[in-house]
């Protein structure tokens, strides 16, 4: 047997008496920030009915141990938590992941990369992972802000019936700029998923936007969050349908989310963009956006089919 055989050999799922060891070499591979977002990540998954630990794999030969996470969420969806350096074992660590992400009919598998760090992004493109956003997280204060109201009516979510809601979502999504290959490989069902996920009660503030009062159809959707501890309200989706676009109401939706935000008592509107979303990216630095975290999204992307 080949050196190489061997090392892909010696990649198994992580038994209980190793995982905490596991998910310590995990937390090595981190920067801060990256470290805390793992300890949040550990703590919702071991608060899930019966938590499925078999995404995480460790270098059953090595001690120190090394090790990969694939975390699943719901919806066809999961998180990689990359092992420690860039060399053969944790090329194999990741081809044993995308085995498992491929078994376990994963559609997109992330995972997330600080900017300028192109020995990360080489090791994961050659593991077979696409850049498929290059994400920038966006502020901005409430504060002496034009209270003027949109013109665009909000109406709550949960008057739309399932397969309405659905079709919303699909048609804000045609031709959106924003990490097209997410859309490619996501339902709207999924997407719904993934943002409940963030907030059992998130769709208390979600909403269908019509053009009046008196419209019979939605032209696009506002879909946010509270963070109460931080006082933001963050945004999960926001969009028109296409045949409402470059009409100018992207300014009036965005007004909406302000609205929103200062009726509940937030003091900031928080949201993420695709850097490649130029008309997006401009619009909100134009309402006073400023950019305080970038990252890159890398991922394994099964488009739907049929």
């Amino acid at each position: 047997m080949n050196n190489r055989q061997d090392v892909h050999d010696q990649v198994v799922e992580c038994p209980e008496v190793m995982r905490r060891d596991a998910l310590w070499s995990l937390a090595a591979a981190q920067n801060s920030a990256g470290q805390r977002a793992l300890a949040a990540a550990i703590q919702a998954f071991t608060q899930t009915p019966a938590p499925d630990w078999s995404g995480l794999l460790y270098y059953a030969a090595n001690y120190p141990t090394r090790a990969v996470w694939v975390q699943p969420f719901p919806g066809n969806m999961a998180q990689l938590w990359r092992p420690q350096r860039e060399d053969a074992e944790a090329q194999a660590l990741l081809q044993a992941a995308r085995k498992w992400v491929e078994a376990h009919a994963i559609r997109l598998c992330h995972c997330v990369v600080m900017p300028n760090k192109p020995a990360q992004t080489a090791f994961l493109s050659a593991a077979g992972m696409q850049r498929v956003a290059p994400l920038r997280y966006l502020s901005a204060s409430l504060n002496n802000r034009d209270a003027r109201g949109s013109q665009l009516t909000l109406r709550p979510w949960n008057e739309l019936a399932p397969t309405a809601a659905q079709s919303l979502i699909e048609q804000v999504q045609v031709e959106s700029l924003d990490s097209p290959l997410i859309c490619e490989a996501l339902g709207s069902a999924e997407l719904l998923q993934g943002f409940h996920r963030q907030s059992p009660e998130a769709d208390r503030h979600w909403f269908a936007v019509y053009s009046s009062p008196h419209d019979p159809q939605p032209i696009g959707v506002l879909l946010m969050v509270p963070r109460q501890a931080q006082g933001v309200v963050e945004v999960l989706l926001m969009g028109l349908v296409p045949t409402r676009r470059g009409l100018g109401l992207g300014r009036e939706l965005l007004q909406a989310a302000f609205d929103y935000t200062a009726q509940i008592g937030a003091t900031r509107l928080a949201l993420t963009v695709d850097a490649t979303n130029t008309p997006a990216r401009c619009l909100y630095e134009n309402a006073g956006f400023h950019c305080y975290h970038s990252e890159e999204i890398y991922a394994w992307v099964y488009p739907r089919t049929g």
